[in-house]
C-alpha cells in the first residue's frame, strides 16, 4: 500500500512539474493544412477569388485557411476603400478648384468686353 502511495506522489509531482514548465519544450507546431491559395506579393484580382477553391476537411472547409482568406479578402477590401474615398476626395477638390478657375474666368471675361465703337459699321462689320 505504501508503494502504490508513493508511486502516486512521484507521478502527481511529475504532471505538476511538467505543468510549470520544467519538463522541456514542446516541439513547434507546424500547420497541417497547404499554405493560401491567394498570392501574398501583390494584391488579390477579382478573377483570383472567382477562381478560389478552399481546402476541405472531414466535417466541411479547413477553418484556417477560411479563415485566413476572409481576413486576407477584408484587409484588402478595407484598403481599396480607403484608396477610393482618397480619390474620390481627390477629384471633388479638383472638380471644386475647376469651378472657381471657371468661374474667374468668366468674371475677367465680361471685365473684357471692349466698348462698341461710335460711328457707322459697313456691311461686314468694318468701320466706314
Amino acid at each position: 500500500m505504501v508503494v502504490v502511495v508513493l508511486a502516486g506522489l512521484a507521478v502527481l509531482g511529475a504532471v505538476v512539474a511538467l505543468a510549470m514548465g520544467r519538463g522541456g519544450e514542446l516541439a513547434a507546431v507546424r500547420p497541417d493544412h497547404p499554405p493560401s491559395p491567394l498570392p501574398d506579393d501583390r494584391p488579390v484580382m477579382g478573377m483570383e477569388v472567382a477562381y478560389l477553391r478552399l481546402p476541405h476537411s472531414l466535417i466541411g472547409y479547413q477553418t484556417d485557411v477560411a479563415d485566413e482568406v476572409v481576413r486576407r479578402l477584408a484587409a484588402e477590401l478595407s484598403q481599396r476603400d480607403l484608396r477610393i474615398a482618397d480619390l474620390e476626395h481627390r477629384v471633388n477638390e479638383l472638380h471644386h478648384h475647376l469651378r472657381e478657375l471657371e468661374a474667374g474666368e468668366q468674371e475677367s471675361r465680361d471685365l473684357d468686353v471692349p466698348e462698341p465703337e461710335t460711328g457707322e459699321t459697313g456691311p461686314v462689320g468694318g468701320v466706314l
